[in-house]
């Protein structure tokens, strides 16, 4: 009963906290217009970048940690042709 009883609390606590929030009604547009910039993002990787801008680098990292823990190691340059980081101007 004690752990229904949380989850119950976690539930209105969450239902409280994302209530207040509104997705921008553009926001299919803004997706779609990052992953035409960024072609090698997931749309799940657009959509936080559109939620959060300063999100690019932390998504590249972690998409490189991604491909090295699982033996990919054809990790270019290439991969991330438009990344903001890049010092090559």
């Amino acid at each position: 009963m004690q752990l229904r009883r949380q989850f119950k609390e976690l539930e209105e606590r969450f239902k409280k906290e994302t209530a207040e929030i509104e997705p921008p009604g553009d926001l299919k547009e803004k997706v779609h217009a990052i992953l035409d910039k960024h072609c090698d993002l997931r749309w799940d990787d657009a959509l936080n970048i559109v939620l959060d801008e300063t999100q690019l680098d932390h998504v590249r990292v972690e998409k490189r940690k991604a491909k090295e823990k699982s033996g990919d190691f054809t990790d270019t340059d290439e991969d991330f042709p438009d990344s903001e980081s890049d010092d090559t101007d």
